[in-house]
């Protein structure tokens, strides 16, 4: 279970409304994932501004196809990879770069862990 699962769940058998209770478990998950994120995207990766850093920005990723940015320099695996950006392909480029996409350029290591993934790609889609 996610911390933030956790929470909500704590808050609703404490006697708090779904929506304030959902809204606390959204507020750990964000702050979580933005944790993360800074930890081991942020080097790489701009979500507040679009500007290119060794990655390109992932303002508006969640729905962008894939290698589509203008004036970053994608490797031909992730301009020829064709999909579109949503939870299911974040995760799975996550939780295994290399494998998902062969020939990208990313240099990170996979994210293991599942809830860590969850939190990050929250983070970077509700922008």
């Amino acid at each position: 279970m996610t911390r933030a699962c956790a929470i909500l769940v704590v808050l609703l058998l404490a006697g708090c409304d779904a929506e304030t209770a959902r809204s606390t478990a959204d507020e750990a998950l964000y702050v979580q994932g933005k944790r993360a994120f800074q930890r081991l995207c942020a080097g790489c990766h701009e979500v507040r501004t679009r500007v290119h850093l060794t990655g390109p920005y992932l303002v508006g990723v969640e729905g962008r196809r894939a290698g589509s940015v203008k004036g970053f320099d994608y490797s031909v695996a992730m301009r020829d990879f064709g999909l579109e950006w949503d939870n299911d392909a974040l995760d799975a480029f996550l939780a295994d770069p290399r494998t998902t996409i062969p020939g990208t350029k990313m240099a990170i290591e996979p994210l293991d862990d599942p809830a860590e993934r969850a939190a990050v790609i929250y983070f970077i889609t509700q922008r």
